[in-house]
């Protein structure tokens, strides 16, 4: 699974969305490497279609405002057990 965390320096969100999507990652004994991108130019953002920071993708895909919501905030409720937790994220199984 490829994780990216598109960012730019001075976004106050970023390190927190990073800090929590390693949690998520950690509890669910997933041991992926998080791809940390710093956005620093519009050339940049235009070339990576950079919508604001931070953003993460998965496998080059973005995870909705739902499912970051989802990820960040209600992993800890959903169904015991790796395949639900990651379901929780809206993630379908190509991504597990």
């Amino acid at each position: 699974m490829k994780i990216e965390l598109l960012y730019w320096e001075e976004c106050p969100s970023y390190r927190d969305a990073l800090d929590r999507l390693k949690k998520v990652l950690d509890e669910n004994n997933r041991f992926e490497t998080v791809r940390l991108v710093e956005v620093n130019t519009d050339e940049a953002a235009r070339r990576l279609s950079f919508p604001g920071s931070p953003t993460i993708r998965i496998n080059g895909r973005e995870l909705s405002d739902k499912e970051f919501a989802a990820a960040f905030t209600s992993v800890h409720q959903a169904v015991e057990g790796l395949k639900g937790k990651w379901a929780s994220l809206g993630l379908p199984p190509s991504y597990i």
